[in-house]
């Protein structure tokens, strides 16, 4: 299968839609004040950006600074960008300019009142002091949050199946870890999004969990986007908070985006047995089976991550997996296909499953490179197209890109013949 031309045409209409519906979702946020968009014109906004994610990425390596210098004068001002490890080679840049003036053009009056502003709280010998200020308040997570966000005691309908079996693991959870991730409802138009955060101690740091790229770290209507759609993270941009499937689909459909991504859906099991057939099987229809434990299962397993019933460490392997598996799903798998044509994902799954349909008479389970195409290639694929956007609208276009399309397909097909040559198991 390759990109065919009249059918990535036939998208435009689509991805058209998409942008226009994210846009519409991040619209509340503050994105460029007068003042940044001066910045910006300054010392470009990809500089900025780079240099905002260093300053806070905790071990990051080199030397990095904004220096902000304010003369004697009140109306003389000297900006000094000095960032090195940026690309290969270290560069500095240095602006001098007057309140008033910027190449020639003249500055917004809300560039000179914002310096003013710093330059009243810090002392104008302190070029750190000025610096900090004006990162952190050109740092898109300092904005205000326009919508309403609330802490939950317990999830809000328990009659809900999804809720339900969301609500049997959390118990759990907390008797293994001693604390449960913490429920949050979040209004806002017509829609509530009710969330699952979990916390930064309680699981890894080792890519099990999507990271947001450092330009979408910085870009304010793609947090707003984001966090709308009911996704958190923690300083260094791991995903830590999911929404519920249910929600995360009501505020896509409503919002016009219905026709993208796969559908998670919850599954409450008393095993978790046969779960590579189930999983595979949902994935070529463009859903994501989210595996949770029935009552049942959580009173065989206890006696594995119950600390009184046990003498083994807490990390307990694959249950303790299992335990953070909605952060990893909705995260990993959900979140970076979630603006990728239904079509798309639809057209890939007709052709596994012809190939299955093989093998699949003479096989417990199936073939592992069908697996791994859903499990690490087009998560590959979406983390690709995530690190080369600025902002969450140009990503339905940059998922579509033909020449990334037929890059997919071809690991497709290379899937395909792993899976044709590889033994029964």
């Amino acid at each position: 299968m390759s990109p065919d031309a009249d059918a990535l045409s036939a998208l435009e209409p689509t991805l058209a839609r998409a942008r226009a519906a994210i846009r519409s979702l991040g619209q509340d946020a503050d994105e460029s004040p007068a003042w940044r968009r001066d910045l910006e014109v300054l010392f470009g906004a990809s500089a900025l950006r780079w240099l905002l994610d260093v300053r806070r990425r905790p071990g990051s390596g080199g030397s990095h600074e904004l220096e902000v210098t304010l003369g004697r004068e009140a109306e003389s001002t000297s900006l000094r960008l000095v960032p090195f490890g940026h690309h290969e080679r270290p560069f500095a840049e240095t602006k001098r300019l007057s309140l008033v003036q910027r190449d020639g053009g003249e500055l917004s009056d809300a560039f000179g009142r914002e310096l003013e502003s710093i330059r009243h709280r810090v002392q104008a010998s302190e070029a750190t002091g000025v610096a900090d200020a004006l990162l952190a308040r050109l740092d898109a997570r300092t904005l205000p949050d326009p919508d309403e966000v609330r802490e939950l005691a317990s999830l809000p309908d328990l009659e809900d199946p999804e809720q339900r079996a969301v609500s049997v693991m959390l118990p759990e959870y907390a008797r293994h870890y001693g604390e449960r991730p913490r429920i949050l409802e979040r209004r806002f138009a017509e829609f509530t999004v009710v969330s699952v955060a979990f916390s930064d101690a309680h699981l890894s740091d080792d890519g099990s969990f999507f990271t947001l790229p450092p330009s979408l770290r910085v870009d304010a209507p793609s947090l707003l986007y984001l966090r709308r759609l009911g996704f958190g993270w923690n300083e260094r941009g791991v995903v830590r908070q999911v929404p519920l499937p249910s929600h995360l689909e009501r505020v896509l459909r409503g919002s016009d985006l219905g026709g993208f991504g796969m559908r998670p859906r919850i599954v409450s099991l008393p095993t978790m047995a046969a779960f590579d057939r189930r999983w595979l099987a949902s994935s070529t229809h463009a859903v994501l089976p989210i595996n949770l434990g029935s009552r049942a299962f959580y009173l065989r397993h206890a006696w594995r991550y119950v600390p009184r019933l046990t003498r083994r460490p807490r990390s307990v392997g694959w249950l303790a997996s299992h335990f953070t598996i909605l952060a990893h799903d909705l995260g990993v798998h959900a979140l970076p296909v979630h603006l990728l044509p239904s079509s798309v994902l639809l057209e890939l799954g007709r052709r596994i499953r012809a190939s299955w349909a093989k093998t699949r008479w003479r096989a417990l389970r199936p073939p592992r490179p069908l697996l791994s195409f859903y499990d690490t290639d087009l998560h590959l694929y979406a983390r690709a197209a995530w690190s080369e956007v600025e902002s969450v609208s140009e990503l339905p276009a940059a998922l579509c890109q033909p020449s990334r399309l037929a890059q997919l397909t071809a690991q497709l097909e290379s899937r395909l013949r792993e899976a044709a040559a590889a033994p029964a198991t």
